[in-house]
């Protein structure tokens, strides 16, 4: 995987590095639905100065149920992964829900 990602990085000439990777979490599967918690890690590192320029842990909530559309599911986990991005300081220049609704029309 690691050498797959090296690729691609060399073809677009990528300034950096994000690996994210599920580290914890439940899920309950039943009759009425999907719920519980996923747990991510997040590593960004900067190819420039080697080093790691931001590491977080994003939460995810899930609670999926006849009522629910699984479609908005990776929107909801976008919505929270820049909204952590912009908490700490990573996106600059724009706020956080501005970039989320111009990204989901």
């Amino acid at each position: 995987m690691e050498k797959t990602i090296k690729q691609t990085m060399s073809q677009y000439d990528a300034d950096a590095e994000m690996y994210i990777v599920r580290d914890g979490g439940n899920l309950t599967v039943g009759s009425g639905g999907t719920s519980g918690n996923l747990y991510f890690g997040v590593k960004t590192f900067d190819k420039n100065f080697s080093k790691n320029i931001w590491n977080a842990r994003v939460s995810y909530k899930i609670n999926q149920n006849l009522f629910t559309k699984d479609r908005l599911s990776g929107e909801k986990f976008g919505r929270q992964f820049v909204e952590k991005m912009a908490a700490d300081g990573i996106i600059l220049g724009c706020p956080a829900t501005q970039f989320i609704k111009s990204s989901t029309k």
